[in-house]
């Protein structure tokens, strides 16, 4: 059994979440979502007593196993790639006697089959699963309920993740016809504020028949004035309650890579592949793994790079960064547009307070939302992508895929996001 109450996660005194009371006694398979740095993580291991940062009350009386997924390279056999390795620990970890499995990112790596094996693990599965995941697939076809954690607080739906989707729909259009509607009274009521403004300056001047002598004793100034002041007090404290109301919903903003055209309308052919690369081209990069995707990504990009503005997203950050500051990492890819990246980390809602983390304090989302963001400040002609919207929160991945889509030049992607496939339509290559 879980039980947590009058609990407080926080890392750098910054409240990360709240819960007040929770009971999980029923074997089941929980999705547990949220925004990158949300603290997903850093609850997870507080469940495992790998982390010390909290306060409240929280027992975990499951024999219990955590399967962690790191964004930075771990030391590989030169004959395993990233998804191989992954798949010897989900086997590990339900072929042990646990009640409890969490399970962090466990797809990240795993190519399309793979997926399918670790699916049906967790369908199999008898005891309680905790599934930190941000890839959509995965949590619909597997999940029960969904724990989102949202403004610091645990909301619980009990429900699979198609009735959350819808749920969470109706919730955002009933904010937005709120925030709409706050905008207009906010800007009537301002209006209004500016008009007794304007009828106070007016009733300040000397009317054109007042005499001398009356205009010197100021007998003018006294004439509506207290109205006008009560009437400006009433409105000033009605815009207060306003705020106050206001529900803080921001429309979510479109982002997008900025393209340097080129004179030529094919750029490269593959010959091995017997693939034409085009302007605009959109190619979906897909295999097992160990079959070579990246090392063609790689390979297409030390071979054009001196011919093309390139950009490439790779699957990790190296190691020799990891005590680098958000900041210092910025500074050091781009120094002289610092402005710019702050604007694109923005709208994946990465706080102000993350710039002076280091990058090893990151959590892994947003190792990757500071890449792309590196890639959205600058001019390419080709976009090269190594699984884009691995560890994205689901915002995060929705907004990459519409800049991906909108991207005027060639963008050549490495994914087993089947959405992201379903979404972009690209051409497909099976190597």
């Amino acid at each position: 059994m879980i039980h947590i109450s009058d609990f407080i996660l926080s890392f750098n005194e910054e409240i990360l979440l709240e819960v007040k009371n929770l009971n999980i006694n029923k074997n089941k398979i929980i999705a547990l979502i949220g925004n990158n740095g949300s603290g997903k993580t850093s609850f997870a291991k507080t469940l495992m007593k790998l982390n010390n940062n909290y306060s409240g009350t929280v027992n975990n009386t499951y024999s219990s196993h955590y399967l962690n997924q790191s964004y930075f390279k771990e030391i590989e056999s030169l004959y395993k790639s990233g998804g191989e390795i992954a798949k010897l620990k989900i086997i590990d970890a339900f072929s042990g006697d646990y009640q409890l499995l969490i399970l962090d990112e466990p797809s990240v790596h795993l190519d399309s089959n793979n997926i399918k094996f670790l699916i049906d693990k967790i369908k199999r599965y008898k005891g309680l699963i905790i599934l930190i995941s941000n890839d959509r697939f995965l949590i619909e076809k597997t999940a029960e309920e969904i724990y989102e954690i949202e403004d610091c607080k645990l909301n619980i739906f009990k429900m699979d993740y198609k009735k959350y989707l819808i749920e969470k729909q109706n919730k955002e259009n009933i904010n937005k016809a709120e925030y709409i509607k706050y905008i207009s009274n906010k800007n009537k009521i301002e209006k209004a504020i500016n008009n007794r403004n304007t009828h106070h300056e007016n009733v300040k001047r000397q009317p054109k028949r007042m005499g001398i002598s009356d205009a010197r004793l100021g007998k003018w100034t006294k004439q509506g004035n207290p109205s006008i002041n009560r009437n400006k007090k009433a409105l000033k404290n009605k815009l207060e309650k306003l705020e106050v109301k206001n529900i803080q919903h921001t429309l979510n903003k479109e982002i997008s890579f900025s393209y340097l055209p080129s004179r030529k309308s094919n750029l490269f052919f593959i010959e091995k592949y017997n693939l034409s690369v085009k302007n605009n081209s959109k190619i979906g990069i897909l295999g097992n793994n160990g079959s070579g995707k990246t090392t063609l990504l790689e390979s297409i990009f030390n071979k054009y790079k001196n011919i093309y503005k390139i950009g490439y997203l790779s699957q990790s950050i190296d190691n020799v960064f990891k005590n680098y500051t958000v900041k210092q990492y910025i500074d050091l890819h781009i120094p002289d547009i610092q402005i710019n990246i702050r604007k694109y980390l923005s709208q994946f809602k990465y706080r102000e307070n993350t710039y002076h983390k280091k990058i090893i304090q990151l959590s892994e989302g947003e190792k990757v939302q500071l890449n792309i963001s590196i890639l959205l400040s600058q001019k390419w002609t080709i976009l090269l992508m190594d699984e884009p919207t691995n560890f994205l929160d689901i915002h995060s991945a929705n907004i990459i895929e519409k800049a991906i889509i909108n991207f005027e030049g060639a963008t050549i992607f490495v994914t087993h996001d089947k959405n992201l496939l379903k979404n972009v339509d690209p051409e497909i290559l099976e190597i």
